[in-house]
């Protein structure tokens, strides 16, 4: 696929500032400089990206209140999870009825904001779920792992409503679907660390064979982002600051990818070694998470 010599060169960090947080990453980053400003294209690919890591912080949820059930770095997973929690809650409020702070208008697409809202009840019964789990009610897992499938499903759905809607003669399609799978690798690496803890969780049963969709599917879309991909709409990275981004992911994701195949293949998570193997995925995240900036910067 040809590069797409009108798009301007990625503008680092004074248009894309990203906050980390002790022990963990900071998911809520600050509005960048040039959505502040305002342009329809601009806020459009700002929107693209911040409901798309919402399906991310869905899944983040998910993996942190698994492994603190399990009692794998337990303090810090719990506090992953209050602090993801609270940032899904804030951005979801913010996409259905605006937010200053955020720089997001209210909904006014009305199919829109008839799945945002349902989105709303699916996170508010998920939420109470994921509450409960961490406060010691084991009552709450079949809810809890429901509810992380569900709520996925769904703002999945607000995304590509998204993508259709705002992209449509604002910005390059094959931009806005970059954006859109870009998004998604942030959660499919969240996604991937669930399924690795749901094998140890009671009520899980298909967590194995989740996790080999998963890491397969992560490992094409990676792939498609590096070498762009006609039949799926992904371009070529324009720049070679992205090109240079997307290959540092793929060797991280290199070291990541065989503990989930063995897992995955019928193995169970390596206390001795899951230190290090979540600090990996971590660095993943963020990396990836960089990457998404990168195309909304474009």
């Amino acid at each position: 696929m040809p590069r797409f010599p009108s798009l301007p060169r990625v503008l680092f960090l004074p248009g894309v500032l990203l906050v980390f947080c002790a022990l963990a990453l900071c998911l809520l980053a600050p509005v960048p400089l040039h959505a502040a400003e305002g342009s329809a294209a601009e806020l459009a690919k700002y929107k693209i990206n911040i409901a798309g890591r919402q399906r991310m912080l869905s899944q983040r949820i998910a993996k942190a209140v698994c492994l603190n059930r399990i009692g794998a770095s337990a303090e810090m997973q719990a506090h992953q999870a209050r602090t993801a929690i609270a940032e899904f809650d804030k951005v979801l409020v913010a996409l259905r009825h605006g937010d200053a702070e955020l720089k997001l208008e209210p909904e006014v697409n009305p199919e829109i904001a008839a799945q945002l809202d349902h989105v709303g009840t699916l996170w508010q019964a998920y939420r109470a779920a994921a509450e409960g789990l961490l406060a010691g009610d084991a009552g709450q897992v079949t809810a809890f792992v429901q509810g992380a499938g569900e709520v996925l499903v769904e703002m999945n759905k607000a995304v590509g409503q998204m993508d259709k809607a705002y992209g449509a003669g604002l910005i390059h399609p094959d931009l806005a679907r970059a954006i859109n799978v870009a998004g998604r690798q942030r959660m499919l690496s969240q996604k991937a660390l669930k399924e690795y803890c749901f094998t140890e969780l009671p009520g899980a049963p298909e967590a194995r064979g989740d996790l080999t969709q998963t890491v397969s599917s992560f490992d094409g879309a990676l792939h498609a982002l590096i070498q762009g991909d006609p039949a799926q709409h992904i371009l070529l990275p324009p720049t070679w600051e992205l090109m240079a981004q997307l290959d540092g992911v793929g060797m991280i994701w290199a070291r990541v990818k065989p503990e989930l195949d063995r897992v995955a293949a019928g193995g169970v998570p390596e206390r001795a070694e899951l230190s290090r193997f979540l600090s990996d995925s971590e660095e993943l995240l963020k990396e990836m998470n960089s990457a998404v900036w990168m195309y909304e910067s474009l």
